[in-house]
């Protein structure tokens, strides 16, 4: 099972939002996000995994992947 580090981690990276757009969408202090991504924290009480988990669902809705997509051809007329 991921940690709740990891699921953040790639969702940042899947994203490209930055940490303090999660915190703000969360209400899950800054400090506590980096902490858990810096491995000096290892644990998230309950409350707060599910208030992470539930603000990278809403946001994954709104927030374009970080890679590029293909550019479309352009059909030949």
């Amino acid at each position: 099972m991921k940690t709740i580090a990891t699921e953040i981690r790639e969702f940042l990276d899947q994203t490209g939002l930055p940490q303090s757009r999660l915190s703000a969408e969360s209400g899950v202090p800054a400090s506590t996000i980096c902490n858990l991504l810096k491995g000096k924290r290892q644990h998230l009480l309950g409350p707060n995994q599910d208030n992470i988990r539930a603000a990278m669902s809403r946001l994954s809705l709104t927030a374009a992947p970080s890679t590029p997509s293909e550019p479309e051809e352009e059909a030949l007329v």
